[in-house]
This record gives C-alpha cells, structure tokens and sequence, in this order.
C-alpha cells in the first residue's frame, strides 16, 4: 500500500486533478461542502469515499461505494447552517480508527 498526502484546498476546479489516479478517497474535512465535493467525484470516476465526521462526541461513518450504496446526500439533505460545531474528547480518533 502506498499512501500519498497532498496538502492542497479542494476546490470545484482541482478536484478531478486530485483524485486522478487514485484508488479510493479518505474524506478527514471538517465542512459539508468540500465533503460533498469529494461525494461527487467519487461517483463520477467510480472511486470507493470513506467518509467519517465527529458533533461533539457523536460520530459517524460511511463507506460509499458508487452505484452499489447510499451517497453522501443521501444522507444530509442540504447543508446545515454554519456554526462552529463541538469536538469533544477523543471521539475524532475513534472514528478516525474506524
């Protein structure tokens, strides 16, 4: 396995470039826009998105397999509105081990 980090922001205009090549696509973002960028790309190149979010000491997490399970907006209808939401304790590293 080989990882490769890339430490860009994620816009409309460079997602398609950021993806290519790749094999499947870790969502780690802390905003409902960005992720519903990656949702997208990921079903449009057929891309495996692990997705995993933390509210506080809630979490949850997703793997999105394009055309065989639920997407990303299937789930979030819209976005919510903006706020600065709480992380609480050690719930990022449970769902990031996850």
């Amino acid at each position: 396995m080989k990882i490769e980090a890339i430490e860009e922001i994620i816009t409309e205009d460079n997602i398609h470039q950021l993806v290519n090549g790749f094999d499947l696509i870790v969502d780690a973002m802390d905003n409902l826009p960005t992720r519903y960028l990656l949702n997208k790309v990921a079903i449009d190149k057929n891309i495996p998105f692990f997705h995993g979010a933390v509210y506080g000491f809630e979490g949850r997490v997703m793997t999105i397999i394009p055309g065989k399970t639920a997407c990303l907006r299937c789930i979030y209808q819209g976005l919510p509105p903006e706020e600065k939401f709480p992380v609480i304790g050690v719930t990022p590293a449970v769902i990031g081990c996850i």
